[in-house]
């Protein structure tokens, strides 16, 4: 069965679409779908020299939406479900300074779009039920039914695109835009309604603020010079309504949401900008959810909505300010004018390093007491000035007498940790009195009492300990004398040539270079020699030179007579002549046996 026969089958398929309401929605959906795509495309603004992006919103709706006042809207309706003269009573009834932009479309072509709405869809309906065509009619049959959709559906759109323009705008006031075409009218009526919402952008339309907020941010001053201004920060339109807003305290997600909003419809970066250079110059104080102050130099751009504001109430006039500065300043703190505040956390941590470096454990003072900072450190903003404005004369009495006392604790703690040395390499002698006299000093604090309590006792343990060295020095020459008379007299050392004297020596840590030279004179000198040779070392070391020598004469006795042997002789203690001549007897019996296996030599 052919399509065009089938064309003519269907009229049940259409009963439905010849009723009123069912065309009026199709013409409706495509009326509202036209004008959606035609202002998709051509409602784009911007306003101002900033060229901030406006939005314009389209609605259909009986009613204006409640959030007419805080948008601009397109508000269209047409010839059929409303009367021109209705549109512009409503358009009137707005008030000129409402933003809503008023469109009537006409209601025209009414048969002839009825018609072609109706052919469009007996095309689409016939095309639907009999589905794809088999053999050469029904193809043409098909082909026939695809042209009579197109044509009905080109003539909808010219239709409707007639309807459109032809329509009629208003703006808010009851004046109609008088322009050459939709687009024309539209951009008119925009501009004018998003100068009617955002009234008060004009304070803030200015080409910069990207660059006035990353100037901030990096310190300088005078940041808002990027916009053209170089007066008083307060003093600035933006700075005076955001400071004005704040009021007793709002949130940063607050200020954002009432400055980017009607009226004003300001650039974030301005919003950004200006609410950082608030903060920065001690106008405005932030607080975190948790109760901290932020630090500006610290604050990341994301988390100002985050932050509580309020405005800082109060003011440091330019004399308080120079007399911080010059405090500041007097102990190494940089501190640039109008910038006081960012020196605050440098100078209060040379104020704990000062207390610090003037006391501590003993024998030095107790640590100066800082409790009296609490009350700077719990502030912030211009308080924090304030405080250290206040308290500056006695502030400035403390430190230089802390400064003094850190000096002479660096001049005399050297002398200090050198007794302390000297007493513990002398804890093995009789010390106890000058123990006494170093544990009085550090438990007493006296390091800085006058007179210098340290330099005498130091004297005296030095020279004690100076004694010992040189006692030590005399035995220790007195050993290596008698190991260099021993070789002179023993037999076999003489048969040895020099050079193997020599590796001998060194072997046995008995050559010039190994033998230890004592130092028994400057208290620095002691005292590293001491660290490394400790008179318990000394002792073991004096001790270990004859043993040195033993082994090294066994070895003499080795290297002439590989054979020999090593006979080990008691050393008793003699009592008389009687007991001498019975060990003689003895130890010649005991060489006399060990000879008889070979040479001997007695250890």
């Amino acid at each position: 069965v052919s399509l065009k026969k089938s064309a003519h089958s269907v009229p049940h398929v259409l009963e439905g679409y010849k009723e009123p309401a069912r065309i009026e929605d199709e013409r409706d959906r495509r009326m509202r779908s036209l004008v959606n795509t035609y202002f998709k495309q051509n409602l784009q603004y911007h306003q101002g020299k900033s060229r901030s992006p406006r939005q314009i919103h389209v609605t259909f709706d009986a009613h204006l939406p409640t959030d007419a006042k805080e948008k601009v809207y397109l508000w269209v309706r047409s010839g059929w479900e409303i009367d021109q003269n209705s549109v512009i009573a409503d358009a009137k009834a707005a008030g000129i300074d409402a933003a809503t932009i008023f469109m009537f479309i006409p209601k025209q072509n009414v048969d002839s779009l009825r018609q072609a709405i109706l052919d469009f869809k007996a095309a689409d309906a016939t095309i639907g039920i009999r589905g794809t065509p088999h053999g050469a009619e029904a193809q043409e049959a098909y082909n026939a039914m695809e042209t009579q959709k197109r044509t009905a559906e080109g003539k909808i759109q010219r239709l409707l695109q007639e309807c459109l323009d032809g329509a009629r705008h208003y703006q808010a006031g009851g004046t109609e835009l008088q322009e050459n075409n939709v687009k024309d009218c539209l951009a008119s009526a925009a501009q004018i309604s998003i100068s009617r919402l955002y009234d008060q952008f004009s304070i803030a339309d200015q080409v910069g603020w990207d660059k006035v907020y990353t100037h901030a941010k990096g310190g300088s001053p005078d940041a808002l010079k990027h916009v053209g201004y170089k007066g008083e920060l307060e003093q600035h339109p933006v700075c005076k309504s955001i400071l004005k807003q704040v009021g007793a305290g709002k949130t940063g997600k607050d200020l954002k949401a009432h400055f980017l909003s009607s009226p004003y419809g300001w650039p974030q970066d301005a919003v950004d900008a200006v609410l950082y250079l608030l903060l920065q110059q001690g106008h405005l104080i932030g607080k975190l959810p948790n109760g901290q102050v932020v630090d500006p130099k610290n604050l990341d751009r994301k988390d100002l909505t985050k932050l509580q504001f309020r405005q800082e109430t109060i003011q440091i006039g330019v004399q308080q300010r120079i007399e911080i500065r010059q405090l500041m300043i007097s102990f190494g703190v940089t501190a640039k004018p109008n910038q006081e505040l960012d020196a605050v956390p440098a100078f209060l941590a040379k104020v704990r390093e000062l207390a610090t470096a003037a006391g501590g454990d003993g024998p030095k003072p107790e640590a100066p007491d800082l409790t009296f900072l609490k009350p700077i450190d719990e502030s912030s903003g211009n308080e924090q000035l304030q405080g250290i404005h206040t308290i500056r004369a006695d502030l400035q009495e403390k430190l230089e007498k802390w400064q003094s006392r850190a000096a002479l604790i660096e001049k005399r703690l050297p002398a200090w940790e050198a007794l302390l040395g000297m007493m513990h390499h002398a804890r093995s002698l009789k010390i106890g009195t000058y123990q006494v006299q170093v544990d009085k000093i550090r438990d007493d604090r006296l390091l800085l009492q006058e007179p210098d309590p340290v330099l005498p006792l130091t004297k005296l343990v030095s020279q004690f300990l100076q004694k010992e060295l040189l006692e030590f020095k005399q035995h220790f020459t007195a050993a290596y004398k008698s190991v260099d008379d021993q070789l002179k007299t023993d037999t076999n050392w003489a048969k040895l040539n020099p050079q193997e004297q020599e590796d001998l020596l060194k072997k046995h840590s008995l050559d010039p270079e190994s033998r230890i030279e004592i130092i028994t004179s400057g208290n620095e000198k002691m005292l590293a020699f001491l660290d490394l040779h400790d008179l318990k070392t000394l002792k073991e070391m004096l001790t270990a030179i004859s043993g040195h020598l033993q082994a090294l004469l066994a070895e003499v006795v080795l290297m002439l007579a590989p054979e020999a042997q090593f006979v080990e002789l008691d050393r008793p203690l003699f009592q008389n002549e009687e007991e001498i001549d019975s060990w003689i007897q003895k130890v010649a019996q005991k060489l006399k046996n060990a000879l008889k296996k070979g040479p001997v030599t007695p250890i």
